[in-house]
């Protein structure tokens, strides 16, 4: 799932250790692994087994304390808050709640939330009856109730957890948290941390271990690096579900020990362990005074201390953790605001919609602008670009520049306050919605807003939004009947007419063989959003540009001035459009584009206006001036709109090119992934020859590669998709096909062959691969796939070098 969303994932498992009465946790996340196939193998070895078997025992060993704490909660506890709240509390089912935790791991948080979730029907049935009995009740009585429902009210998740289910409240139940002499505590349990921590490294090779810093302190994590001798390699900084409940009091501290270690500052290090001494000697615990001789003995071995973290530094790790479903915690995830879209930085600014914690912890940064020279750019690229990068402004010319923020992870600092914060929010409301006052009227239904109306219906409020104010507009300015009535609806004319040869443009064109139609192109929302400010448009151009400003303010007219009017009016209108551009979220091309079109729309206005002049006495004896005066606003847009199907086609074309070049990228890489693991599994075989023979291809695939099989046919559909139904995919892919070796291109080509092979095919379909309604997709195959393997089977012979056989060999079966 991360390899799809372009998501990096380390996957750890968290280990407890028992440390100076009580457990310290660490994560161990193993590293080196190439593709999930990897890692899957790595889980299958018996070393791995062996631990995840210790492991179970240990999940095990912790459901039966939970499960206890369940019994004692319908023995003692239930009863007990049944009395305080004068409500009947159901007893829990332990099915039930195992039913509920699910696939995961029982905690005491997950009983307090399966608790909180049966007790609430029955607080919100008492609530009910409370609230009618106010309706008659005394003063004092109402009093009483009202306090009874404030409680009850409170009763969340949280207040259960820390009241009655936390090992601490439970004295009579052995606690988890606490190391202990229990003959029935799995072994894994009993390790101390240096011998855990080396089995897991004898696992694998490459590894990270991050120690977890709740509840510790400065000395602990000291002791606990000295014992592992370079194993932790990691230290979780910060963590925002403990920082919120307090447990991370010393951070500033090991934050101090971890750059002394890093820099290698053996007089910081000697200050450090010094001040450790000191405090533990004047502490009147047995314990502390015995540690003593242990971090003086590290005192005098300094160096074998700061060893292991010469070449690989001690790194931080700043993250979350499980939020749960509580209200009072902030939603999963940090980021830095430098690296945050300017939308979000511009949200962050008002706290209005969105107010995140800024957090104690200073993460070093670094941003960087690459600049990549295309892969095998064509013989006239690789002649003009070197001389053009010669010329001053020109020295980055057909560059492809990326940008990135990058963390400098072994500079981490906890402070007073850092330039991290909170990406989620609070999560809800604390408390159960419970309230004395029983409400008078039916609640309001919400209104969500426009958004959310029903897309016909949103479409034609659209429209009337921006004709209404259009006509009007018209209707005022106009003296001549026709324009008065007409010139709204030509306005509108004008506009939706250009969206289509646009939309076609950005599309690809109508010359591709692909089975989208003319009318696919067309996003009728979005011509919609056109009409809506178009019509807008029509009060700022007609009337406050051509009427007050430039006849009633300046005296310039189209019969005196028609370049100076013609380019008054398309500049203003550029700008307008660049502003609802921007706030529609278009393309960066189109905005910029739009600004600067006025330039190209002058002349074609004045183009268009010499035309209707030439032609008009053809058509009436009227002076053409006279009409066309009136109707400079009309042709100046015409112009406009002309200019504009250009422009933002092409910003649109470029945007499609580059969602196809993003498909294929990502598609062509599993493609010949898939072919590398074929030629892996049968090394003995010329899997590129068989390519062009499916038949055998499909019987070779047929056993042990089944999941290859599969995999080559899904890559081939989702080509033959790719094709055939999205935007530009045709010239996308040619381009692609042009910058690949003549060996890529025959892989490409053959490996499409797998598609000719009905049966395996269809058999997919019926088995579920599109879910159960499958008839269309399964129709759109078998019509086109003969095609679509002839049409790429020629498109990849046109690069070639020579007289390879790219195709399948044609063979009905």
């Amino acid at each position: 799932a991360a390899e799809i969303m372009g998501v990096e994932v380390r996957i750890g498992l968290e280990f407890r250790a028992p440390f100076r009465g009580r457990y310290v946790s660490f994560v161990w996340a193993p590293r080196g692994f190439s593709d999930p196939e990897s890692f899957l193998s790595f889980l299958a070895e018996r070393p791995m087994i062996a631990l995840m078997n210790e492991g179970r025992k240990a999940s095990l060993w912790m459901q039966r304390h939970v499960m206890d704490t369940l019994r004692l909660w319908n023995e003692k506890l239930a009863p007990s808050l049944a009395a305080e709240l004068e409500i009947p509390v159901p007893l829990l089912d332990p099915d039930d709640f195992l039913a509920y935790v699910g696939a995961g791991q029982t905690s005491f948080l997950h009983l307090a939330e399966y608790a909180h979730q049966v007790i609430l029907d029955s607080l919100r049935v008492r609530v009910r009856e409370l609230q009618k009995e106010t309706l008659t009740a005394t003063s004092d009585r109402k009093e009483q109730i009202s306090q009874l429902i404030r409680r009850m009210d409170m009763l969340t998740t949280e207040v259960i957890m820390e009241t009655w289910l936390k090992p601490e409240r439970n004295p009579e139940l052995p606690s988890p948290n606490v190391p202990s002499d229990d003959k029935d505590m799995p072994e894994i349990l009993r390790l101390a941390p240096h011998v855990l921590l080396d089995w897991l490294s004898s696992l694998r090779s490459g590894y990270r271990i991050t120690l977890q810093l709740s509840n510790l302190h400065v000395e602990d994590v000291l002791e606990l690096l000295w014992d592992c001798q370079g194993m932790i390699t990691h230290l979780e900084l910060f963590n925002l579900k403990e920082w919120q409940e307090g447990n991370l009091r010393h951070l500033t501290a090991i934050n101090d020990l971890q750059i002394a270690i890093n820099k290698g500052s053996v007089l910081h290090l000697k200050q450090i362990l010094r001040t450790v001494i000191h405090k533990l000697e004047a502490s009147s615990n047995k314990e502390d005074k015995e540690r003593c001789s242990k971090f003086r003995i590290i005192l005098r071995n300094l160096p074998s201390l700061q060893a292991p973290y010469h070449v690989a530094p001690l790194r931080s790790r700043i993250g979350t953790d499980s939020t749960s479903h509580s209200g009072l915690r902030h939603g999963m995830g940090l980021a830095v605001p430098e690296t945050l879209p300017h939308g979000a930085r511009k949200q962050i600014a008002k706290g209005k919609r969105f107010r995140p914690i800024i957090l104690p912890v200073t993460v070093s940064l670094e941003f960087r602008e690459t600049y990549v020279e295309q892969e095998r750019p064509t013989a006239f690229r690789r002649w003009i670009e070197p001389r053009l990068r010669r010329a001053w402004g020109f020295s980055k010319f057909g560059l492809r520049k990326s940008r990135e923020w990058r963390v400098l992870s072994s500079v981490t600092v906890v402070g007073q306050e850092g330039n991290v914060i909170t990406m989620g929010g609070i999560g809800g409301e604390i408390g159960n919605g419970l309230c004395p006052e029983q409400p008078a009227n039916a609640p309001r239904r919400r209104w969500f807003g426009f958004s959310r109306l029903n897309t016909p219906l949103s479409n034609t409020l659209k429209v009337l939004a921006g004709f209404i104010p259009a006509l009007i507009t018209f209707l005022y300015t106009q003296d001549w009947w026709v324009l008065a009535w007409f010139g709204a609806p030509l306005w509108f004319l004008i506009t939706g007419l250009r969206n289509i040869p646009q939309a076609i443009l950005g599309g690809g064109g109508m010359w591709s063989r692909s089975l989208l139609r003319w009318n696919d192109y067309v996003s009728w929302t979005r011509v919609c959003d056109s009409l809506l400010y178009t019509g807008l448009s029509v009060p700022l151009l007609e009337w406050f540009i051509r009427v007050l400003l430039l006849e009633d303010g300046l005296g310039l007219t189209v019969m005196d001035h028609p370049f100076l009017v013609f380019a008054i009016i398309a500049g203003a209108n550029s700008i307008y459009i660049s502003l609802h551009n921007i706030y529609r979220g278009f393309p960066k091309e189109a905005i910029i584009g739009n600004l600067f079109r006025s330039l190209l729309a002058i002349p074609v206005s004045v183009f268009y206006n010499d035309l209707l002049a030439l032609s008009l006495p053809l058509f009436t004896e009227t002076d053409p001036l006279l009409l066309l005066e009136p109707g400079a606003a009309i042709i100046s847009k015409t112009a406009s709109d002309t200019v504009a199907a250009l422009i933002e086609g092409l910003a649109d074309w470029r945007n499609n090119r580059r969602l196809r070049y993003w498909d294929y990228d990502t598609k062509l890489k599993r493609l010949f992934d898939c072919y590398a693991k074929l030629e892996l599994a049968f090394p003995d075989r010329d899997i590129l020859s068989l390519l062009s023979r499916p038949k055998e291809l499909m019987r070779l695939t047929s056993g042990e590669a089944r999941p290859l099989q599969v995999e080559s046919i899904i890559n081939a559909l989702d080509l033959m998709y790719f094709w055939l139904y999205q935007p530009c995919a045709q010239q996308t892919l040619t381009s692609i096909l042009r910058g690949m070796t003549r060996e890529e291109r025959v892989i490409v080509a053959r490996s499409q062959g797998v598609l000719s092979r009905v049966r395996e095919v269809s058999q997919l379909f019926v088995d579920g691969l599109l879910g159960r309604n499958f008839a269309r997709a399964l129709s759109f195959y078998l019509d086109s796939y003969e095609s679509y393997i002839m049409t790429l089977n020629k498109r990849c012979a046109g690069f070639s070098n020579g007289n390879a056989r790219y195709g399948v060999r044609r063979r009905r079966r």
